[in-house]
């Protein structure tokens, strides 16, 4: 059984996507580094529509926020929690979900 359970999916990535029979750490590691190498670029589209970015630990805990709105993604774990609620965690794999997730964000 899952950490927590999805309340409303984003999708498959293409960015980083699934590999069958892949271990956890590797899978974790693969999402870590592929987010980490898009922080520039994922930084200038969120200011593009409005949201800030902020990053804690190296990179393994991204905070996205506009007025009174905060996404934070745990980009390892693809754990993403809206506005700290926390028992709605969302699965979120790359940065093009964590941009789509904002859009959706109100």
């Amino acid at each position: 059984m899952a950490k927590y359970q999805d309340v409303r999916g984003v999708g498959r990535s293409s960015v980083v996507p699934y590999i069958e029979g892949e271990s956890k750490q590797l899978r974790h590691s693969r999402r870590s580094n592929a987010a980490n190498g898009r922080q520039d670029q994922t930084r200038a589209r969120l200011e593009s529509i409005g949201w800030s970015l902020v990053l804690k630990d190296h990179g393994s805990h991204w905070i996205i926020s506009r007025d009174k709105n905060i996404v934070e993604w745990w980009p390892s774990t693809a754990k993403a929690v809206v506005n700290k609620r926390w028992r709605n965690g969302v699965h979120v794999h790359d940065v093009n979900q964590l941009i789509q997730l904002a859009f959706k964000t109100k």
